[in-house]
């Protein structure tokens, strides 16, 4: 029942998620009706002779154990899809938008911008000499320097501001609403 509340009173639950729950909730009292009556009941016949209410009960258990395994596995669907699309516009090892992404919302928000003629700047951040600190000091030092990078950054521009890593050491740093000035002081921070 705990389980059931926790998945109705969610706050970003979905239709499947609450149809899951309330069926858990119907299974779980079909399933508790059902004790007491087999407790209480003394062999009379069949299970599932006529005007039985335990065998009306089991069938209205097993209808809704099948509703609520389809509900689980719409639920686990909806997770792994959350997952995929996650993964197909993050960059696994700096946590920052990765290039698909970034023509993703080049697509639909620059674009938008563009259209309400509000100003976007852009950084195109290039880390020098990033080949030597991977030669000398090895990829891993190298994937380590990108992950401090990405977090420098991140302090440095503002929470609506988006980070693209670009290529391998480059990041593209869109500024949505900032003029030429504010850029160049973005740009100095980091």
């Amino acid at each position: 029942i705990f389980a059931a509340k926790d998945l109705l009173s969610c706050a970003n639950s979905t239709p499947a998620i609450k149809i899951t729950g309330s069926c858990y909730v119907i299974n779980v009292l079909m399933m508790a009706a059902s004790s007491v009556m087999i407790l209480r009941e003394t062999p009379a016949g069949p299970l599932m002779s006529t005007g039985n209410f335990l065998g009306t009960m089991y069938m209205y258990a097993l209808v809704f154990g099948f509703i609520l395994t389809f509900g689980m596995i719409l639920m686990i669907n909806q997770e792994l899809q959350l997952r995929l699309e996650k993964q197909a516009i993050e960059d696994p090892l700096t946590g920052v938008y990765n290039r698909r992404a970034m023509h993703k919302f080049a697509d639909h928000d620059f674009s938008m911008m563009m259209r309400k003629n509000t100003s976007i700047s852009a950084l195109l951040i290039d880390l020098d000499l990033f080949k030597k600190v991977n030669d000398k000091y090895g990829h891993k030092t190298g994937d380590m320097l990108l992950i401090h990078f990405t977090k420098i950054v991140r302090t440095a521009v503002r929470s609506e501001d988006l980070l693209f890593r670009y290529g391998g050491e480059e990041f593209l740093c869109a500024l949505p609403g900032a003029s030429l000035s504010d850029a160049t002081m973005v740009a100095e921070r980091i």
